[in-house]
């Protein structure tokens, strides 16, 4: 992963590992793909517990709240030993662990953390370090001393630290985010209640500027791959320059600019104030839920801080990545039921829409077309150099080849718009046969979590099955041999399914390709309100039972450019509503053309059974074809 990386890709290479990622409208068919056989997608739930997003417990925290990443402090201390000497034993500890149980790390390393030991390096100490004590109550943190930041020796220690850490550890795949801490109290990059405001009568140790740059420019100097995140923008220090994100430690409490009903000093607002509201799209947001808040704001609708600031609201503009929720271990009930739902609408939120690939000779080169989406509220932040995607064949459930791509999955901004992938592969070497063609995001943590596209095709092991593919032996009509538009003169070389006289509806046809199956009835005065009936499973013993057919069982139903199924295997008329997407209807008087995606009805295999009604404006029979007998049957090629 290149997190710096723009990609400004405008050639398209048709090579073993060739790819060309477009934008587009959703619903448009780009030139590149549009040659190739269009597979639509059906859409499912957003997967559970995918990885680099989501609530964050404490690391070793005993909970079975779906997660991915686990959070921790570190001092400097426990790995600087001298100015430039480093023990990361401290460090490997806590890294191996979390990785160990399959999960990414986001941690900070801090100099200065109320109420427990100090962080700073003993060897500075001993040399003479002006050590501030302080001593507040436990809702300010507690006791504990604030080093000189300013002390030239120690900002040479700070570099030397940042410049190995970067050295050793960025791209490490057991790392998901950094915050760059060290500065401040908790690492907060803040000095609060010893500031400007001395009327407290307390001690101004507000940090410079230039320590500010100096800890912001190396980290971002010596991290190319790894994502960093800073507690807030400072004046006077490069934030849009640098490929950092940030991240708001009181959610939901202090997190709406003023704007939007928060205060003046809230999270968004600093950001509105320093131009870096947008810094979302590029860089990550992290940040911890308000933690007084954390056992109730999910309790009761609508989710909410102790500010009245909504959970939506914050969302929306904020557009977190990951949060910090130790109380995730504690819901119960509803709470952990709106907590788990919260949780998901974090980060990222891939979805195909449409893939596009051709049954093949076997010789053909493989090529994969994809549609992806990004439905949730912020980008994924790496690229394919650290979780790349694979396309992959399966043969009864089992791989038989993979390739890796080049797509970069931080390319797909949020919102929903589509960005189009393609890969090549010119010589598959796959044998004769019938395969499913799928893809997979490779977490680069070999036993951690999945990640899963919103998709019915998204299995357990991470592979989204994106539908059939033949490799030899007699290939499918190509798609667009059929064309809906009321026009017959495409159905010429199809020969009948059904046929009858003396009636409006006169002719059924059914043809089919690797994606669709289309349906045609030619006839006379036929009227707008014509039915087709599918037995997908050419089993009488499911489905609707229409008793002027033997072996009905009719499974779905086409109605006016609608879907629908049946729920029983009855002659009730009570039909599911499936929607218009998977069909496309075109009628007049004289033709009734439908398609359906295969896809949308279970992809079946082998034999269906087909029949049609044609309906009156009061939605009273005309005529049936058949007009009786057994629904005839068609077999799929």
């Amino acid at each position: 992963m290149l997190r710096k990386k723009i990609f400004s890709l405008t050639l398209c290479f048709a090579l073993t590992l060739g790819i060309c990622p477009v934008t587009g409208e959703p619903g448009t068919v780009l030139a590149s793909t549009s040659g190739h056989t269009a597979h639509p997608i059906g859409t499912g739930a957003s997967f559970d517990n995918n990885p680099l997003k989501g609530f964050v417990p404490f690391d070793g925290s005993t909970t079975t709240f779906p997660h991915s990443l686990e959070w921790f402090y570190i001092p400097v201390r426990d790995v600087q030993t001298g100015m430039n000497t480093f023990n990361w034993s401290a460090l490997e500890t806590r890294l191996n662990a979390i990785s160990g149980r399959g999960h990414q790390a986001v941690f900070r390393f801090y100099y200065d953390y109320p109420g427990v030991s100090t962080g700073v390096p003993q060897f500075l100490i001993d040399g003479g370090l002006t050590m501030r004590r302080y001593d507040e109550p436990a809702d300010l943190g507690g006791a504990g001393y604030c080093p000189d930041y300013e002390n030239q020796t120690f900002r040479n220690s700070m570099q030397n630290f940042i410049k190995a850490f970067g050295t050793k550890y960025d791209g490490d795949p057991r790392i998901g985010y950094i915050t760059l801490g060290l500065l401040g109290f908790w690492g907060e990059w803040h000095n609060w209640p010893y500031d400007e405001d001395t009327s407290d009568g307390k001690p101004n140790w507000n940090i410079s500027n230039t320590v500010y740059n100096e800890v912001l420019t190396t980290f971002d100097a010596y991290f190319s791959k790894t994502q960093l995140c800073v507690r807030e923008p400072k004046a006077g220090v490069p934030n849009a320059s640098a490929n950092i994100g940030y991240h708001d430690d009181s959610f939901g409490y202090a997190t709406l600019s003023s704007g939007a009903g928060g205060q003046t000093w809230s999270f968004v607002q600093k950001l509105i104030n320093l131009n870096q509201q947008n810094k979302w799209t590029s860089n990550c947001i992290g940040g911890e839920v308000y933690p007084p808040d954390q056992s109730t704001i999910f309790a009761s609708t609508p989710w909410k801080g102790s500010t009245n600031q909504t959970w939506a609201a914050c969302l929306s503009e904020a557009h977190p990545t990951w949060l910090m929720c130790e109380q995730i271990k504690n819901y119960t009930g509803t709470t952990l039921a709106n907590a788990r739902t919260a949780s998901k609408q974090l980060g990222y939120d891939f979805q195909v829409a449409a893939a596009y690939y051709d049954n093949l000779s076997s010789s053909s080169a493989l090529y994969l077309g994809i549609d992806i989406k990004n439905i949730g509220i912020a980008p994924f932040y790496y690229d394919h150099t650290m979780w790349p995607v694979q396309i992959g064949v399966k043969q009864g459930g089992t791989l038989v080849k993979s390739w890796t791509t080049t797509w970069d999955l931080n390319t797909i901004p949020a919102g929903g718009s589509v960005k189009t992938f393609e890969h090549t592969v010119s010589s598959p070497g796959l044998a004769s046969g019938t395969y499913n063609m799928c893809i997979k995001v490779i977490n680069p943590l070999s036993n951690g979590n999945k990640l899963g596209f919103a998709n019915v095709g998204q299995n357990s092991d991470g592979w989204l099955d994106l539908g059939s593919l033949t490799v030899g032996g007699t290939v499918p009509p190509p798609t667009g041999s059929i064309t809906i538009d009321g026009d017959a003169s495409d159905w010429s070389g199809i020969s009948s399914l059904a046929t009858a006289a003396g009636q409006t509806a006169t002719s059924l046809k059914v043809t089919n390709d690797a994606n669709y199956i289309y349906f045609c009835v030619q006839g006379s005065n036929l009227s707008a309100n014509g039915q087709i009936f599918i037995n997908a499973d050419n089993n009488s013993a499911t489905g609707y039972v229409e008793g002027s057919w033997t072996d009905s069982g009719c499974d779905y139903m086409i109605e006016t450019g609608t879907l629908y199924s049946h729920p029983a295997n009855n002659n009730n008329w009570s039909w599911n509503d499936l929607g218009t997407s998977n069909v496309t209807v075109s009628r007049n008087a004289s033709v009734y053309e439908a398609r359906i995606a295969r896809s949308a009805i279970g992809s079946p295999g082998g034999t269906i059974r087909a029949g049609f009604k044609d309906m009156n404006g009061n939605w009273e029979l005309v005529c049936r074809l058949p007009a009786s007998g057994a629904l005839p049957g068609y077999t799929l090629k």
